[in-house]
């Protein structure tokens, strides 16, 4: 059976300022994740967020051959946050999740996260 969870990362306020890349905590092949980045930190005063553009998944380490897979659906936005949906995965990949969203004053703001895929982990 799987397993929905949530979780948030919020983006530093600065794009030098994070520990690069962002890191989401370990995920099992069967659950299905809402990972969500929160802007709220990069967002210049009295901006919104208009849209987000989907994640882009690719592999950091271990063999998947459609790293693409992982990302399921349309990204959302809902306040400051950008949310996607992730579901199954290769165990003992670790992917790079490329985020983005574009604020109200047009400009675009992008984060790099990564999540390790492991059935091993309790």
């Amino acid at each position: 059976m799987a397993v929905t969870a949530y979780e948030t990362i919020i983006a530093p306020s600065r794009p030098g300022d994070e520990a690069f890349p962002q890191v989401f905590r370990t995920k099992r092949v069967s659950e299905v994740l809402f990972l969500a980045v929160d802007w709220v930190n990069r967002m210049p005063s009295g901006t919104t967020l208009s849209s987000a553009t989907n994640w882009v998944a690719t592999v950091k380490s271990g063999t998947d051959g459609s790293p693409s897979s992982i990302i399921s659906g349309s990204a959302a936005v809902s306040g400051s946050l950008t949310t996607q949906k992730i579901t199954a995965g290769t165990d003992g990949v670790v992917y790079y999740l490329e985020a983005a969203a574009v604020t109200s004053d047009a400009q675009t703001l992008e984060l790099l996260c990564e999540l390790t895929v492991d059935d091993a982990e309790s």
